[in-house]
């Protein structure tokens, strides 16, 4: 009779133990920017020079630029490669870099810089074999398709130096009355949108990084490939933007369409090799920054191993609460879900949920389990 007492009582300081232990959470600022534009490059000069001081700051802190990539472009080595990417990019993508010039314009840093930053992925192939580097791997997807409801829901995962440097970017574009662009994206300060998450009125979509051993160094930046996404006007479009043999690098996408009931998970390799999934009920998703779609020389990453384990205890989600409740997740102490800088020395920066029967995105602060809203937008 004792035993069982006492037995009950573990139990009974277990549970209270488990409800009082507090929740992980960091707030950080997310700063809106409006951009009302007649040219790209007008586009670009605005948002470099609203976001100027944040910019200059990021940059000056960056390692990666300050030690490697600044120093590299100095070379005569460097400055081909530079003269390289930017013909290829000026070639497929003129509105682009026309915009991207502008923000270096506005921003007063020197262009190369807001290219190599933009494609930081993407240089770490270009660069000589001793003076390569490795990115952090970031951000998780929830991806929910049931009778009831369809979401995509996504964790904004950066580095220390990424905290309090992000915006929300607004940009419209239009001359002569003809709107050439017109978008919403969650952009890092000193980068072409986006490398995280956006929307127009057609689709939503939201990003995951993915790394595979060799890149297609005659190919498009990601950051590039977005910046057309935002500009689709249906998710077949999407489709065929993102599953484009030219990309550089690897890279998951989570789109919706806001017109259709349709949503899928595509993965993107190099050399035209793809993954593709169709959510579907009882059939939830989740995505970290490992292949699992796709056959490819994948890389093993500590981060994304651990989050995707604990996934799958948690899944499936059947609603938005169980989603934010997947993605605020601190079960795993080492490489929680709900990222708090340990052992990944990441940060979930923000989380954005869109709801397709709302026709809303939300973007939360601070851990989404807590439900504190920053912005919603329909």
């Amino acid at each position: 009779m004792l035993f069982r007492s006492m037995k009950a009582l573990f139990a009974l300081l277990f549970i209270v133990s488990a409800l009082c232990q507090e929740i992980p959470t960091h707030e950080y600022t997310l700063e809106e920017i409006f951009v009302n534009a007649l040219s790209y490059y007008d586009a670009g000069y605005q948002y470099g020079s609203k976001t100027k001081r944040v910019l200059q700051e990021r940059y000056a802190l960056d390692n990666v630029m300050q030690k490697t990539l600044i120093p590299w472009s100095n070379t005569d080595e460097g400055r081909e490669t530079i003269m390289k990417v930017v013909d290829i990019h000026t070639k497929e993508f003129p509105h682009f870099m026309e915009e991207i010039r502008g923000m270096a314009d506005g921003a007063e840093v020197p262009m190369e810089h807001v290219l190599m930053y933009t494609m930081e992925e993407e240089f770490s192939y270009l660069v000589p074999e001793s003076m390569r580097y490795t990115l952090a791997d970031h951000c998780s997807d929830v991806l929910i398709k049931e009778d009831d409801q369809m979401i995509i829901a996504h964790n904004e995962d950066g580095v220390d130096i990424d905290r309090n440097r992000t915006f929300l970017l607004h940009m419209h574009i239009a001359k002569n009355n003809i709107v050439l662009s017109n978008f919403t994206a969650y952009v890092y300060a000193g980068q072409l949108a986006t490398s995280a998450f956006g929307y127009n009125k057609y689709i939503a979509f939201s990003m995951n990084y993915l790394k595979t051993y060799e890149g297609n160094k005659k190919g498009w930046g990601r950051n590039f490939v977005t910046r057309r996404l935002l500009e689709a006007r249906s998710i077949d479009e999407a489709l065929n933007i993102v599953m484009n043999p030219n990309c550089f690098v690897g890279h998951n996408y989570q789109i919706m369409s806001l017109s259709e009931r349709r949503a899928y998970d595509v993965e993107v390799a190099p050399f035209g090799v793809y993954g593709f999934y169709t959510p579907m009920e009882k059939r939830s998703h989740f995505h970290a920054n490992m292949f699992n779609l796709a056959m490819v020389d994948d890389i093993d990453d500590d981060s994304s191993l651990h989050r995707m384990a604990r996934a799958k205890d948690l899944m499936p989600a059947r609603t938005m609460k169980e989603a934010l409740s997947i993605l605020g997740d601190f079960g795993d102490k080492d490489f929680p879900i709900y990222q708090n800088g340990g052992c990944s020395t990441l940060y979930t920066i923000h989380t954005a949920v869109y709801n397709w029967e709302e026709k809303t995105v939300t973007i939360y602060q601070g851990n989404p389990m807590l439900g504190k809203v920053r912005v919603q937008y329909k």
